[in-house]
């Protein structure tokens, strides 16, 4: 399915929702009860777009000729108290002050257990002080596929000053990387994944839907792009290293993410000393890809 929602229903992750209810299932553990459901992801492989118009101009993309296959970016905080003031320090938008800056460690495991699934020569892997705004720019061009897992700030007032959370790298850099200097940085990506909250989120607009930092990645020059609908756990981190894994089987993208969703769903984790289900949606809904095969 190619989904185009419209209204309220861009909010919605469609594979969340039930379609039936299985008998004699049920376990002890905290969410376990959402284990009763059957859910759409378990049927159909899903992919959205922002706007039908977009669907003839994807259609045209052809796959994209890199000379290496993922750069990375991950944890670009290593020392909280040397880094939260870099918002203040360079006048954000509005919409970006005051934003509590924390340190991502699971960021950093998730890049590092992507990278083993590929070889050294084909990534170019970038954590904590290295994962800079400036090589963003300077080598994007080059890869296959894209991954930052660092932290998301949305502007619902003005979309193009939305930004992902790097290092600046030199003086000439703040360290956010803004929707509107994605534009200005040709890709040639058969995918960017956005590892972080809310960036499929932004304001709405009739004509073309949510406008996030879908759009401009698409308009950078990548095929496809997964963002997430809301704060995403960093214990969905196992999630992004099922999906690669997926994508090394050399599974379409949005079956890559299904599989990767179903594994997810199935596992279960540690919270305070309790193990919990990973079946609630909360944990494995949030992102959705955009982009047709």
């Amino acid at each position: 399915l190619i989904i185009v929602p419209a209204g309220p229903l861009t909010y919605l992750p469609f594979e969340m929702l039930v379609t039936g209810k299985k008998n004699g299932v049920g376990t002890t553990q905290l969410f376990g009860e959402y284990s009763q459901f059957e859910y759409l992801i378990e049927t159909f492989t899903i992919s959205y777009l922002p706007a039908g118009a977009m669907l003839p101009l994807l259609k045209k993309k052809e796959i994209p000729q890199t000379e290496q296959t993922l750069l990375a970016f991950g944890n670009p905080i290593v020392d909280e108290s040397k880094n939260l003031p870099l918002l203040a320090s360079k006048s954000p938008a509005p919409g970006l002050r005051n934003r509590s800056l924390t340190p991502l460690p699971a960021a950093s495991l998730e890049i590092q257990d992507i990278t083993r699934l590929f070889d050294t020569e084909e990534v170019v892997a970038l954590t904590g002080v290295d994962a800079t705004e400036s090589d963003y720019k300077r080598k994007c061009g080059r890869f296959r596929f894209i991954h930052f897992a660092t932290h998301g700030f949305i502007d619902e007032q003005n979309p193009n000053f939305s930004a992902l959370l790097l290092n600046p790298g030199d003086t000439n850099e703040d360290g956010l990387l803004h929707a509107y200097e994605i534009y200005a940085h040709p890709l040639n990506a058969e995918l960017v994944t956005l590892s972080a909250c809310e960036t499929a989120l932004g304001e709405f607009r009739e004509s073309e839907g949510l406008v996030s930092f879908v759009q401009p990645f698409f308009a950078a020059g990548s095929q496809s792009v997964m963002a997430s609908l809301w704060s995403v756990a960093e214990s969905t981190y196992p999630l992004m290293v099922s999906f690669y894994k997926n994508l090394r089987a050399a599974m379409p993208k949005a079956e890559a993410l299904r599989r990767a969703k179903l594994a997810f769903m199935r596992g279960s984790s540690q919270m305070n000393q309790q193990s919990y289900s990973r079946i609630h949606p909360f944990l494995w809904a949030p992102f959705v890809l955009y982009g047709i095969e």
